[in-house]
């Protein structure tokens, strides 16, 4: 009978420290949706309006991949290079980093905030970028959408006055949160 009452409050307590680790995990949030297409060329180019729609900071990563699989990485700088966080809205995407090994971008985001990342033909190479992304949150909480994003693609007319005319939108995932 000791052995029994033994046996049965060593499985109590596993099952308590079990649901225990099981509550703390739930208070982690991820989410992830694709982004359908981008285009980046001497007169082409792409903006990703990212808005944060919970009530606290969250963590965005995008990768972007190139038609032939590879990932489009870039200098580093929020500032500089084919790949950009919005003049606008550069100091809302925090801890900026957009040479990663791993991924293309990854910056943190205020709660109920919104930035824009930018893929800008440079003028300094002579390729034209045309591929997909996955972009991707997390955060500490129990939120179960956290992010809503959009993006568009531009051509610049270099012919009379630079003309930026909006080509085409690009929905990621229908518009909705994710």
């Amino acid at each position: 009978m000791k052995r029994f009452k033994f046996l049965f409050c060593l499985f109590v307590c596993s099952f308590m420290l079990s649901m225990t680790t099981t509550a703390s995990a739930s208070n982690y949030s991820t989410g992830k949706a694709v982004i359908p297409a981008f285009y980046q060329g001497p007169v082409d180019y792409c903006l990703f309006n990212i808005s944060n729609i919970t009530d606290k900071r969250i963590d965005v990563t995008i990768t972007f991949y190139k038609q032939d699989g590879t990932m489009l990485t870039d200098d580093g700088t929020a500032t500089g290079g084919i790949i950009t966080a919005g003049s606008q809205a550069i100091d809302q995407a925090i801890d900026y980093h957009d040479n990663n090994t791993d991924n293309t971008v990854t910056f943190s985001l205020d709660a109920h905030c919104s930035t824009i990342i930018n893929l800008y033909y440079t003028g300094s190479n002579t390729e034209k970028y045309l591929g997909y992304g996955i972009i991707s949150w997390e955060q500490d909480s129990t939120a179960l959408q956290g992010l809503v994003a959009h993006g568009r693609q531009h051509y610049v007319d270099t012919n009379t006055n630079p003309v930026r005319v909006a080509r085409f939108a690009i929905p990621i995932n229908g518009g909705l949160p994710f």
